[in-house]
């Protein structure tokens, strides 16, 4: 690996974290509330938290000597990155994300669906970065 591309991987991998700590700051509960609803109501803090989610899944697409590896990963974790937003409220049964008594179940499965996603941008982060290079 030359010396512009691990420029270019600490830069963006610089740029994710901001990102995803941002995001996360915003996603814990209580921690900091935007009041401003936008678009049908959402709130801009389950927008931002959704872009950030959407962007760190484009992010696996455009690292560098990754194009052609674990492409179907890719593809899988973008739709699920999409589609966290809509299943969230789905779960939740409001667009502000909340849970009650009622719905506890719900909220597990939501746990679950929000830190598998997590959790998989980062393994296939990892994975694109420390396995072997593309033979094209």
């Amino acid at each position: 690996m030359g010396k512009e591309d691990q420029n270019i991987w600490t830069g963006a991998l610089l740029l994710l974290i901001c990102i995803l700590v941002i995001v996360s700051y915003i996603f814990i509960p209580e921690q900091l509330m935007i009041p401003i609803n936008i678009l049908f109501g959402i709130p801009l803090g389950n927008l931002i938290t959704a872009i950030g989610f959407i962007s760190a899944s484009l992010f696996t697409f455009y690292m560098p000597g990754s194009k052609e590896r674990f492409r179907l990963q890719k593809y899988i974790l973008l739709i699920l990155t999409i589609f966290w937003l809509p299943v969230s409220i789905f779960l939740s049964g409001n667009v502000y994300i909340g849970f009650n008594n009622d719905t506890q179940s719900e909220m597990r499965i939501w746990l679950i669906y929000t830190v598998f996603t997590g959790i998989s941008i980062f393994i296939l982060i990892l994975l694109l970065r420390f396995s072997g290079k593309s033979k094209n």
